[in-house]
């Protein structure tokens, strides 16, 4: 009897030291813990750094937008002139013409 209280014993003590054993110590917990916020600090500067690129880009994006509108006036003013061009120059070779031609003719001559 004696025996098997010491074995019963000898087993629970051996249980606890090896539930101890398996636990990670607090020094290695402690290092995980520097390792996760070293790891989050540097996570965190990438996203400003890309936050700050992102507003980089849109504010590009607005330029290139408004120059992008100021070509299309100028092409849209551009075609104006010259249609009006155009139209001053028909009249005058009509007036030369001694005839009241129509001003644009779109459909082409036949062959």
């Amino acid at each position: 009897m004696t025996r098997q209280i010491v074995t019963v014993a000898l087993s629970a003590l051996g249980l606890i030291t090896l539930a101890c054993s398996c636990q990670p110590s607090s020094d290695q917990m402690v290092r995980r813990a520097q390792l996760v916020g070293n790891e989050n600090l540097k996570l965190k500067k990438e996203i400003q750094h890309k936050d700050a690129k992102i507003a980089e880009l849109e504010k590009e994006i607005e330029q290139l937008k408004a120059e992008y509108a100021k070509f299309q006036d100028d092409s849209g003013q551009s075609s104006i002139k010259i249609l009006q061009l155009l139209s001053d120059c028909q009249a005058k070779l009509a007036k030369y013409e001694g005839t009241d031609a129509p001003a644009i003719n779109s459909a082409p001559a036949p062959q």
